[in-house]
C-alpha cells in the first residue's frame, strides 16, 4: 500500500489547486505552448525502448489529462492523480474514451493510501514544484513503493535556461523556482531508493499567447498561481506579458528516467 510519509505529507507547499486561477493558469500554459504534444513526442518512443507497452501507468498530478490521453492506448491500466477539481474534471473528460482500465483520483496529493497495485511506468510532469524540496526524497520513496522492479519514472522540471525561470528569478526574486539542478543534486539518495538515471531528455515548448489576459494568466501561474502573488517587479512581468504575445517566451525542460533496480 502506498502512502506518503508523513514527513512528506508536511512538507507539502502551500499550493493553489483549489483557485479557478491554477487551473486556467495551466491551461492557457499548455495550450499555448503545446507543451502537452512535445512531451507526448519524447515519451512515446521512451515508453516503448524500455518495455512499458501494454503496462500499467501513474501520472501524478495529470493536470487537465490531455498527455495521458495521448498516451493512453499504450498501457492495459491507467491511474491518475489531480487535486486541483477543475483541472480534476477536465481530466476525467478527456480520458473518458480511454479504452484502458482507468482509476482517477481527486485526493491527498501525490498518493494516497487508494493505491493498492504496483504499477510499471510512472509519470510526475511539472509536480515537485509543489513539494518542499526538503521532502523530494520521501515523494520518490512513495514512488519506489509501487513502481514495480524495472519499472521506469519519469519527471519533467524546467531546464535552469529556461526563459520563465529567469523571468520568475528576476519578478520575484524571493520566489525559488525549482529546476532540474535541484533534481540532479538528488541522484546519489534516488539510487538508495533503487531508482537509478538512464536518460535527461529536453524538450523547448515556446510559449506564445494571443491576447493579454491570456499572457496575464501564465505570468500569475509562475508568480504562484494567483492573481493575489503579484510580482515584486511589475515592469518585469509586464515585459514578460509583451514577450509571449510577440516573439514568445522558451519554457525549456528536462524529463528525467529513472528505472527501479531489479
Amino acid at each position: 500500500m502506498a502512502t506518503l510519509p508523513r514527513s512528506a505529507a508536511d512538507g507539502m507547499k502551500p499550493r493553489f489547486h483549489t483557485q479557478r486561477e491554477y487551473a486556467l493558469g495551466y491551461l492557457v500554459l499548455s495550450l499555448s505552448s503545446k507543451e502537452v504534444d512535445h512531451l507526448a513526442d519524447v515519451l512515446r518512443p521512451a515508453i516503448t525502448s524500455l518495455g512499458g507497452v501494454g503496462c500499467s501507468y501513474l501520472d501524478i498530478g495529470c493536470g487537465d489529462g490531455r498527455l495521458t490521453s495521448q498516451l493512453s492506448g499504450m498501457f492495459h491500466s491507467i491511474t491518475v492523480y489531480e487535486p486541483n477539481p477543475i483541472s480534476f474534471s477536465l481530466a476525467q473528460s478527456h480520458l473518458s474514451a480511454s479504452r484502458a482500465q482507468l482509476l482517477t483520483h481527486n485526493s491527498v496529493f501525490p498518493i494516497d493510501d487508494t493505491l493498492n497495485n504496483t504499477v510499471e511506468t510512472v509519470l510526475a510532469s511539472n509536480v515537485l514544484y509543489h513539494v518542499d524540496k526538503s521532502s523530494w526524497t520521501q515523494f520518490f520513496q512513495a514512488i519506489a513503493s509501487v513502481l514495480q522492479d524495472g519499472g521506469t519514472c519519469f519527471v519533467a522540471l524546467l531546464d535552469d535556461r529556461a526563459e520563465t525561470k529567469e523571468f520568475v528569478n528576476r519578478a520575484s526574486p524571493n520566489k525559488h523556482i525549482y529546476s532540474a539542478r535541484d533534481l540532479i543534486e538528488l541522484e546519489r539518495p534516488l539510487r538508495a531508493l533503487g531508482l537509478e538515471l538512464l536518460n535527461i531528455y529536453q524538450i523547448s515548448p515556446l510559449i506564445k499567447t494571443h491576447s493579454l489576459d491570456a499572457s496575464a494568466l501564465v505570468a500569475d501561474f509562475f508568480l504562484g498561481n494567483s492573481r493575489h502573488s503579484p510580482s515584486t517587479d511589475m515592469e518585469c512581468t509586464v515585459e514578460a506579458q509583451r514577450q509571449m504575445m510577440t516573439v514568445g517566451m522558451s519554457n525549456s525542460q528536462n524529463i528525467f528516467v529513472y528505472r527501479k533496480r531489479l
